[in-house]
Formats: C-alpha cells, sequence, structure tokens
C-alpha cells in the first residue's frame, strides 16, 4: 500500500490532515486511482451517513456508475477503510454495523485481514457476519482452493482457520466443518474461487491497457502470440502477464470441462464483476480456446 499525507488545515488547528491512499486495490473501485480518506474517522458516523460521499469526488464515470447506490457507495468506503493504514480505523470498519457484509467486495479483503495480526481477530469475527457466498469466497482463499492459488502458506492456513474455529458461532459450524482440512485439500476446481481471480485479472488487464505501446497491445490481442507464451514456458513481459494469466486459466478450464465448463466460470465472473464485466471480457479473453468462439 501507498499512502501521502496531504495537509487539509493550517497549523493553527482545525482536522487532521487527510491521508491519501493508492494502490492496485483501488482498481476495485470502478477503476484504479488513489483515495482521500480521513486520517482518524469516526468510522461508525463516517459509514452512517446518507447519503454516502463518493469515494472519488467529481469522477464523473463512477458518480454514473453508481447512481443511486446509496449501499454500494458505503460498501467501497468499507473497502477502502479496510485498507487504512492506522489498525484502529481497520479494526471499527470490522466492528461497525454499518459494513456491507453483502457485498463482493468485503471477503477478499477480510480474507487477508486474517493475516493481520494487529486485526486478525476482528476480522475472524466479521467473516462469521458474512452471508453464505462470503463464507464460501473467505474458505477458498484460506484454503487456497481452485486452480489459482491464493498465496496463503499452510502456517497462514493453520492460523487463520485457527482463529476461524474458535470465533464460529455454534450454528455455522457445519460450514466450516464442510471444508478440507490443510493437510487433505480437495483439489477438485472451485468455481467460486477461480471466478473471483478472473475478475481480479480482467479489471487489472482493463486498468493498464491505456499504458501499453502499440507493440504491446498488438500482441495482447494476438490469441496464438500469447499460447505459444504458454507452451513455451517463457515469463512474458509484465504488460502481458495478465492476458496470458487469463489464457492459462482457459486452457484449463476447457482441459478439465470444457465449454461448459468455460461458460459456468464466466458466469460465475460476470455475477461478481461490476455490470458483468468479467464475463464480456471473458468472451473476448478465451477465443479460440477449445470450442469458444468469441
Amino acid at each position: 500500500m501507498i499512502f501521502r499525507r496531504k495537509r487539509t488545515s493550517n497549523s493553527s488547528g482545525g482536522r487532521q490532515p487527510d491521508l491519501v491512499l493508492d494502490g492496485s486495490w483501488t482498481c476495485e473501485l470502478y477503476d484504479c486511482g488513489p483515495v482521500r480518506v480521513p486520517a482518524r474517522p469516526d468510522v461508525d458516523a463516517f459509514l452512517a451517513q446518507q447519503p454516502m460521499p463518493s469515494v472519488r469526488p467529481g469522477d464523473a464515470g463512477l458518480a454514473s456508475f453508481v447512481g443511486d447506490d446509496d449501499e454500494l457507495m458505503r460498501a467501497m468506503w468499507c473497502y477502502v477503510l479496510l485498507h487504512h493504514p492506522d489498525s484502529a480505523v481497520r479494526r471499527e470498519c470490522l466492528r461497525s454495523p454499518h459494513l456491507v457484509p453483502n457485498s463482493a467486495l468485503i471477503p477478499d479483503r477480510v480474507a487477508d485481514l486474517l493475516l493481520d495480526r494487529e486485526v486478525a481477530h476482528e476480522a475472524a469475527a466479521t467473516v462469521w457476519r458474512l452471508p453464505d457466498a462470503g463464507l464460501r469466497m473467505v474458505l477458498n482463499i484460506v484454503l487456497s482452493r481452485g486452480l489459482v492459488a491464493s498465496g496463503f502458506t499452510s502456517g497462514e492456513t493453520r492460523s487463520a482457520l485457527n482463529l476461524l474455529r474458535h470465533a464460529c458461532p455454534p450454528d455455522r459450524l457445519a460450514a466450516l466443518e464442510a471444508g478440507p482440512t490443510v493437510e487433505q485439500q480437495d483439489t477438485s476446481l472451485d468455481v467460486f474461487g477461480t471466478a473471483s481471480r478472473l475478475v481480479e485479472l480482467c479489471a487489472a488487464a482493463d486498468w493498464e491497457y491505456n499504458a501499453l505501446d502499440e507493440r504491446q497491445r498488438d500482441l495482447r490481442s494476438n490469441d496464438n502470440y500469447l499460447d505459444r507464451l504458454l507452451t513455451s514456458g517463457e515469463t512474458p513481459e509484465p504488460a502481458l502477464a495478465n492476458a496470458v494469466a487469463i489464457r492459462r486459466i482457459g486452457h484449463r478450464l476447457n482441459e478439465t470441462g470444457g465449454t461448459a465448463l468455460m461458460r459456468e466460470v464466466a458466469s460465475c465472473a460476470g455475477d461478481l464483476s461490476d455490470q458483468g464485466m468479467a464475463e464480456r471480457n471473458l468472451n473476448r479473453w478465451w477465443d479460440k480456446i477449445g470450442d469458444w468462439m468469441a
């Protein structure tokens, strides 16, 4: 995470300076870019605002996308505050009754916070406030299930599962015990987890497009070239890495379950992404993989 202090008051007093947060995670907020946040907000009061302020004032595209959906803007602010560099703010957001548990933005970040020593216990409690789909997403990340590994080491997985067990309410214990143990993880395809990863890759690929030169854009649109990178084992240049990863997952899905499985995952990715953009993008990215035709 990158954050910079921005002065908003003079030396005689007034409110504390805001922070400007930036990083790849901001791509989940309609588009990548910095977000200004209060340095020491009263989290409950902030999230209780009606209407919620925009996470990017003056961004006409974001304003058009959100419209009058105040709950969506509140979910975006929850996501931002869960990235706040002050652990007290992250903790208060996890505890807040105004956290939006049914937003697709929240489970992925809460799973990461299970590894944050300063707020891990609060994150574990928050997991059990999520609906079933959100809980499933957290467990997929913790257990690193699916075609794409989530990055949790075995030690981190054990630590996160222990926290989740201690925080688990009795009426949801079956949901936790239904998953495999660290030593007996299921190797079958996890549609939800794979779709979630594809949403991230598609968003990153879209965001980086404007920074590409003409040669890179031509190569990225050349499916045969991307597939040759896959089969050769050559490390793609950074500008092509996301495109190659999307094609790699498409080929693995095709090998596992053909076009039917590809469509199932693409549909799930559409449900998880804003305005179904990931499904439309995958239709293009997966052209000529097996029987898939854009």
